[in-house]
């Protein structure tokens, strides 16, 4: 493992931008289970190019290099307008352990909104094989950065979203699943045990599936979700494969 990832995901501290002190990023860096599935991820589609919406401390970031194809063509894009804001706790350290890591060169970053930047990308034609979603968490950012990373993601590529415990970012996976052509491809489970409440509306969800025409009568979360996304646990991810490229009719609509 490189040794600054080793020193993120172990010590949970990285170094200041000065060098002369460490800094505890514990707060608001991914776990290291996650960054795992992160790495297995990426290996899986051996992806050369991917694409990343929040940086903060680098973490992830360093994650994806670590398992990226090693060509002359290998491409991380990391967008994030808030790296060297002040009044944040990262200012610039992201950028920085991406630099101590080695990685410098791979990465194409673009310190702008992702509304803005993913669009950019869309238009130079560039393609995808990983994408990870970490960015602003309200319901719409989180929506608008799947749509965009989606029309740029290839087909087979997996795209992974942290967060999935934020009710905003729940109702997205949601959206994806009852929506668009994804399925779960592995997700980090869970290590508590479901309430009575929850367990009989996942026997309640197997009930609905055969039975359509009942399940507009309940919460669509309460139908969607079932037992696979009560397992993601707190902090937890999810990552999804795409199955084909945006096929709706135009006027396509399915609750979730």
């Amino acid at each position: 493992m490189n040794p600054i990832l080793k020193q993120l995901v172990e010590e949970r501290k990285c170094n200041s931008l000065d060098g002369k002190s460490l800094i505890d990023i514990s707060a608001t860096s991914i776990s290291n289970v996650e960054g795992e599935l992160i790495y297995k991820a990426v290996q899986e589609v051996k992806a050369q190019t991917s694409v990343e919406t929040g940086l903060a401390y680098g973490t992830s970031a360093i994650w994806i290099c670590e398992a990226l194809q090693k060509t002359a063509q290998s491409k991380h894009i990391v967008i994030d307008p808030m790296q060297n804001a002040e009044g944040t706790p990262w200012k610039g350290l992201g950028i920085n352990n991406l630099r101590l890591a080695g990685y410098e060169s791979m990465i194409e970053f673009h310190e702008q909104y992702s509304h803005l930047a993913l669009p950019q990308l869309e238009k130079s034609g560039i393609k995808v094989d990983f994408g990870f979603i970490d960015g602003f968490h309200t319901f719409d950012h989180t929506l608008i950065d799947f749509f965009y990373i989606d029309r740029i993601l290839k087909v087979g590529g997996i795209l992974v979203i942290d967060d999935c415990n934020w009710e905003s970012i729940r109702k997205v996976c949601s959206f994806i699943l009852t929506n668009r052509s994804y399925k779960v491809w592995d997700y980090v489970k869970s290590d508590f045990e479901l309430t009575s409440s929850r367990k009989t509306l996942n026997s309640l969800h197997h009930f609905l599936k055969k039975k359509p025409s009942l399940k507009s009568y309940f919460q669509p979360d309460h139908a969607v979700y079932g037992e696979l996304l009560d397992q993601i646990s707190y902090g937890g991810c999810i990552a999804f494969r795409k199955e084909s490229d945006d096929k709706r009719l135009w006027n396509h609509y399915q609750e979730f």
